[in-house]
């Protein structure tokens, strides 16, 4: 055998003589580890066998026989250092002699595979040895397939030329952990796909879809992404202890601290602070022309790191949603305004609430423009082609009023005369140049209809106890300003009615300045209460400290709903602001007349996640052998129970962030036959130091992830459990009470007498190997008849 010390380009062009004289192969990880392969291949192979080797060990060391003289039960002989391992009489050499292809791998930081920061045993997440293990079994299968193919047409084309190989996958020990634990993550995201493909389909008009994105795979579910460098990583442990507990936390792409059902609606108030659209949420919901009790169109999860996006089809604009104090798609919190709804004491300029009257109503105390009850102040009326700023009834006076084709923005009657005017600090929310009017009064204790003090923007007038109806402290929005020589605070003409003036078909719902929100504006003759990119609908997008409002694109109308030609701001019901509804011809945040084609949202490393893992039948795995595998350990408490979820998960959690490498001893603590430890003593390859505290507390997170997500192991592919009853490291009884809850068409648990863990290497492994064979050559006969009955 070559040396033991090998750089990279040596491992790539070192050929070994190797009993069996394995071809020997490499490939780079997603981390950019070389990891060493192995296969033993035979003519006519009736499929494959994937062989997985446990912590500290590998391929060779266990599946191949050491070329060692046991002299007794504590000392052993080796015969020749430079050949430790014979094929001869190996449990390769039987796969191989019933028509089985086999082939295995070292994992990472172990055997001649590369280790993160060259220590041996070591490994920083239990999923990286997961994720290395698919990539080899998907190039396993990608080689056969240009292996067979004929005529330059591959194997997928001409289907009938060969059949795909069956595999079988045979882990020891932790590689039992890892081939039952891959069957899990590949299953969860064929469901996944499943139930994405079942939700695309195609909702009618008050159809509502709600669906659930919640990320899957990792098995420390924190999907970190971490890119983190070797040398500093010693305490870079960021997952959070319950990270292995989301189903597999699954995000196994977002850390575990998750909400594990993202579709479930809550309160709009209750929200992040994020309100960018950086990145898609995970939820997907649409309502067409209907709204539910409480809920708004667009939905936000609190205290959760996951938006919520609206999608819809058909040129059907998405709700929007808000967070705090941001205002979105026609939502207020506290004293910040958008032009058409409102919470507590704020105004809402077109919204009603139970029985006001929609398209300028207000709730309890608050003035909306355009509607007058006793004292309160119309913020708008119109007559033909004339404008009225603003009219009165009883002991208000009247603003503005007009004749003919003349507009009198402002007037006053008895004392009070102050067409345009402003006091010291206060501006003149509303000012015209050129040949406009200022339209506004004000008198004594009545309130200048659009003014401002410093740089607050006073939309409308009010007098005593009425409010402004939108009025904005410190550096809020302007209602409604004007553009060169059109000034209207809040007009109509004939039949439409606008919250906020328009001229020449284009209303302006509001202008902004600096921080300030946009409201809303216009493009075309479309009537907009929210801004327009393109032909996407950003369902929050935010700038600074302010959120505008909602986006729509052309003949969209966006979070205001209209009937016939008239639009109207926003309407509610009970407390809830409906982002908007629809009638005839217009669009209305996510509602349309057309049928909708709902789809779903979701992040982009979900949807790479998606392509990564959902190969589950292009593998082709036919069944699982899980040998003396690490299910619960002997001398800790079992995955799921309390001691194991809050005790030792949060304990070795803790210690490896704060000793990450600190090593343990160095030996497991096997009972069984001295002279196994003697030849793991002398074995070149083979990880004889301790394992890391790191290590240790992800080997218990993986066997808590394997318990959790047990449901996910597909019932159609056969599993076999071995294990040895007195196996003193891995806990009999855990995986007699893992087998006893699985859920499987065809399992079968096989006990061991008198062997302890090292399965494939102590006295009567033979017989091991006896029960395996004929066991995947029954699966071997099922298979061929099953293949002849579809012929």
């Amino acid at each position: 055998m070559g040396e033991t010390e090998l750089d990279n380009d040596e491992l790539r062009k070192t050929v070994f003589n190797i009993d069996g004289n394995p071809k020997v192969g490499h490939f780079y990880n997603k981390d950019g580890l070389l990891l060493k392969t192995y296969r033993w291949p035979v003519k006519k192979a009736a499929g494959i066998v994937l062989l997985l080797h446990g912590l500290k060990g590998h391929a060779r060391f266990t599946y191949l026989k050491p070329n060692a003289e046991v002299i007794d039960n504590n000392e052993v002989l080796v015969i020749d250092d430079d050949n430790y391992y014979v094929y001869s009489g190996s449990w390769v050499e039987k796969f191989n002699q019933n028509e089985y292809s086999v082939y295995a791998m070292d994992l990472q930081g172990h055997g001649e595979s590369e280790a993160r920061k060259n220590l041996r045993g070591h490994f920083k997440r239990f999923n990286d040895l997961v994720d290395d293990v698919l990539q080899y079994m998907n190039q396993i299968q990608d080689e056969i397939a240009n292996d067979n193919k004929i005529d330059d047409e591959s194997y997928s084309i001409v289907p009938a030329k060969k059949q795909k190989l069956p595999m079988y996958i045979i882990g020891y020990s932790m590689g039992g952990n890892i081939a039952l634990r891959i069957l899990q993550i590949l299953n969860k995201a064929k469901v996944k796909n499943n139930s994405k493909l079942e939700d695309t389909v195609i909702y009618a008009k008050a159809d509502t879809l709600t669906g659930d994105c919640t990320n899957i795979y990792d098995s420390d579910n924190d999907n970190d992404n971490d890119n983190d460098n070797d040398d500093d990583d010693d305490d870079d442990d960021d997952d959070v202890y319950y990270d292995v507990y989301d189903g597999d936390n699954v995000n196994d792409n977002n850390p575990t601290n998750k909400a594990t059902n993202v579709s479930e609606v809550v309160d709009i108030n209750n929200v992040s602070n994020d309100n960018t659209t950086k990145h898609y949420a995970c939820t997907y919901c649409i309502a067409n022309g209907s709204t539910c009790d409480n809920d708004s169109v667009s939905t936000t999860t609190g205290g959760s790191d996951i938006d919520n996006f609206s999608v819809s089809a058909d040129d059907s604009v998405a709700a929007s949603t808000s967070t705090e104090d941001n205002v979105v798609a026609s939502t207020s919190t506290e004293y910040n305004e958008v032009p058409s709804t409102s919470t507590e004491d704020n105004v809402v300029a077109s919204t009603s609430t139970e029985d006001n009257v929609v398209v300028s109503t207000s709730t309890e105390d608050n003035e909306v423009p355009s509607t007058s009850t006793e004292d309160n102040v119309v913020a708008s009326t119109s007559t033909e082609d004339n404008v009225v700023v603003s009219t009165s009834t009883e002991d208000n006076e009247v603003p503005s009023t007009s004749t003919e084709d003349n507009e009198v923005v402002s007037t006053s009657t008895e004392d009070n005369e102050v067409p345009s005017t402003s006091t010291e600090d206060n501006e003149v929310a509303s000012t015209s140049t050129e040949d406009n009017e200022v339209p506004s009064t004000s008198t004594e204790d009545n309130v200048v209809a659009s003014t401002s003090t410093e740089d607050n923007v006073v939309v409308s007038t009010s007098t005593e106890d009425n409010e402004v109806p939108s009025t904005s402290t410190e550096d809020n929005v302007v209602a409604s300003t004007s553009t060169e020589d059109n000034v209207v605070v809040s007009t109509s003409t004939e039949d439409t009615v606008v919250p906020s003036t328009s001229t020449e078909d284009n209303a302006v719902a509001s202008t902004s300045t600096d921080d300030n929100a946009i409201a809303s504006t216009s493009t075309d003759d479309n009537l907009i209460a929210s801004t327009s990119t393109e032909d996407n609908a950003v369902a929050s997008t935010s700038t600074e400290d302010n959120a505008v409002a909602s986006t729509s694109t052309e003949d969209n109308v966006v979070a205001s709903t209209s009937t016939d030609d008239n639009a109207v701001a926003s309407t509610s019901t009970e407390d809830n602001a409906v982002a908007s509804t629809s009638t005839d011809d217009n669009a209305v945040a996510s509602t349309s007349t057309e049928d909708i084609v709902v789809v779903g949202t979701s992040t982009d490393d979900n949807d790479k996640n998606d392509d990564k893992y959902n190969c589950l039948d292009k593998l082709n795995i036919k069944g699982c052998v899980s040998l003396a595998g690490m299910v619960s350990f002997e001398r800790i408490a079992q995955p799921g129970t309390y001691l194991f979820n809050y005790v030792y998960l949060p304990v070795t959690h803790f210690l490896s962030y704060i000793a990450p490498n600190l090593e343990t001893k160095s030996e497991l603590p096997y009972k069984g036959y001295p002279f196994i430890d003697n030849l793991c003593k002398l074995d070149k390859y083979r990880g004889n130091r301790g394992v890391t505290v790191k290590c240790v507390y992800e080997l218990i997170k993986a066997m808590g992830a394997l318990n959790d997500d047990i449901n996910y192991i597909p019932k159609d592919i056969p599993i076999l459990f071995v294990h040895a009853k007195g196996d003193s490291i891995c806990y009999y009884k855990g995986v007699e009470m893992f087998y006893d809850r699985l859920h499987s068409d065809n399992k079968e648990l096989f006990p061991v007498d008198n062997m302890d863990h090292s399965i494939t290497l102590e006295p009567g492994n033979e017989q091991v190997l006896e029960k395996i064979i004929k066991w995947l050559n029954n699966l071997k006969n099922n298979n061929k008849n099953a293949i002849e009955n579809q012929e």
